[in-house]
């Protein structure tokens, strides 16, 4: 019949979508934001479903999933779901999520706002593990805040000359 059909067609979709966000390195998602003005996450794949928490072993709920961030990134992230909302633009914005004992993993969410047939505002989206990125980020101020401590304390100057393809030589004061 056709109503079996269409029920394979989204069995295999649904598994199509669990297959390539499986792929991906973070997350994606479906955020909804309903007519009287709830807002959920209907829908999370991908490699760090894992991580974070679940509801009824499901999906996580939007409590617990705000429940998960840095209570640092939590304003902006509303503030940004609000303003895509509000613009019908789309939504970029990098927050934390506290792993307890396992760290701090960094997200940076992005997607587009559509409208839904009963009213609802959908946004699907990628939520990408920029953790990396930010760690090495991190380690090299910290590695130019070093070098500009040692240039300091050298007698002399300090510079870095760097050969360009083109011939050209550039020097950069470092210290002294």
């Amino acid at each position: 019949t056709a109503r079996h059909a269409a029920e394979i067609a989204l069995i295999d979709s649904r598994a199509r979508i669990a297959a390539i966000a499986a792929n991906v390195p973070g997350l994606l998602y479906r955020r909804v934001l309903r007519p009287d003005g709830s807002l959920i996450i209907d829908n999370v794949e991908g490699a760090l479903r894992s991580e974070l928490p679940a509801n009824d072993g499901e999906h996580p709920s939007l409590e617990q999933a705000y429940a998960a961030m840095h209570h640092d990134d939590r304003a902006a992230v509303v503030a940004a779901i609000e303003h895509s909302a509000r613009t019908l633009t789309p939504m970029s914005v990098e927050y934390r999520i506290d792993q307890g004992d396992r760290g701090v993993r960094w997200l940076l969410s992005r997607s587009n706002p559509r409208r839904l047939a009963d009213g609802s505002l959908a946004w699907d989206g990628v939520a990408l593990d920029t953790t990396e990125q930010h760690t090495a980020a991190h380690a090299l101020t910290e590695s130019r805040q070093r070098l500009a401590a040692l240039a300091t304390n050298i007698p002399g100057m300090l510079y870095q000359r760097i050969h360009r393809p083109d011939g050209s030589i550039d020097y950069t004061l470092i210290g002294g």
